[in-house]
């Protein structure tokens, strides 16, 4: 794609700022709370074409807030270690709903998603190789769409890191 990984010391958005202008970086790659420290950070002068978040919900004002800063809607990524890459949203971009990724078949059972897709683990598949997740979702406008209505587990995530409640 011509992108250029990136991985300067850069523990203040203003720094992560300072290194996408100065190396000129096409892609980033982050987690919510560095979205929502950027999105109060102006960036001039970058190069950004593409941003993507993962490892939680992002939320929408951190969302709009960085797009005003940079022009850049980012593309959300939903999954699991156990299901791998599922869908992808873009909220500031309007999509405020999950569409499943090329080669992912997906349902809603019992209010649950199910997934079946090549990265989910093959421990995990039930006979028609697919897995239900902890997810509650409502179905969405296709086939291949979803909303996220939470967990039915004691799993919630914190500052992006995974969190059993009963540990």
């Amino acid at each position: 794609s011509g992108a250029r990984v990136v991985a300067p010391g850069a523990p203040f958005p203003e720094d992560v700022a300072a290194a996408l202008v100065e190396e000129g970086a096409t892609i980033l790659v982050a987690v919510p709370p560095h979205y929502r420290a950027l999105g109060a950070t102006r960036i001039e002068g970058h190069a950004l074409r593409v941003a993507l978040s993962s490892a939680g919900p992002l939320d929408a004002a951190d969302a709009a807030r960085f797009r005003d800063a940079t022009g850049v809607a980012i593309t959300e990524i939903y999954g699991s270690t156990e299901t791998g890459g599922i869908a992808t949203r873009s909220q500031a971009a309007g999509r405020l709903g999950w569409r499943a990724l090329d080669g992912v078949a997906l349902a809603v059972s019992e209010g649950r998603l199910w997934v079946r897709s090549a990265f989910v683990s093959a421990e995990l598949r039930d006979p028609s190789g697919g897995y239900l997740t902890a997810d509650r979702v409502a179905p969405g406008a296709t086939a291949s769409a979803f909303e996220l209505l939470g967990r039915l587990d004691g799993v919630v995530k914190v500052g992006g890191v995974r969190v059993e409640l009963g540990d």
